[in-house]
């Protein structure tokens, strides 16, 4: 109930663990980020490794579509159609109906995302521009210090 009012609040909410001591502080609208995907430990129990998590399936087309080179992103995009049918077919062939059309769904969620495709891009191009600015800025050559003036040889201001 407590989530439930929260969520309808927005806010976070703290609440006391089952033994009374604990507070855990609950965020609903909280996003989280990692550095590192988690390991897969999910396996479907007849699509083995063609089945991904539909995060991650999501994560996977979005990324490859984010960091593709502009000429690219049109192919791929199109390729990403064609192996995500190819995909669904083969977790079919192997009796996994519900794994190929999850993952079918996924995939079709993140390719029909084309403006957040487009937000992903222009994000990392302003990251690579900045990235690239601050290497120009260390590779500046610098005057050793016998080359700078000293005080007494600078003019007086007026």
């Amino acid at each position: 109930m407590i989530r439930a009012l929260a969520r309808i609040l927005g806010r976070k909410v703290l609440r006391q663990g089952a033994r009374g001591g604990a507070q855990a502080a609950v965020a609903p609208r909280a996003r989280m980020y990692q550095d590192q995907p988690p390991q897969r430990e999910a396996v479907h129990r007849l699509g083995g490794g063609l089945w991904l998590p539909g995060e991650q399936r999501r994560a996977q087309i979005m990324s490859r579509l984010a960091d593709a080179h502009l000429l690219a992103v049109l192919p791929l995009w199109l390729g990403q159609w064609v192996l995500a049918l190819l995909r669904c077919l083969a977790l079919i062939s192997c009796k996994a109906p519900t794994a190929g059309f999850s993952q079918l769904g996924a995939s079709a969620s993140a390719l029909l995302r084309l403006p957040l495709i487009g937000h992903l891009r222009r994000f990392r191009r302003s990251g690579r521009k900045a990235a690239q600015a601050h290497r120009a800025r260390a590779e500046r050559p610098r005057l050793p210090a016998d080359a700078l003036p000293q005080a007494a040889e600078r003019p007086a201001r007026p």
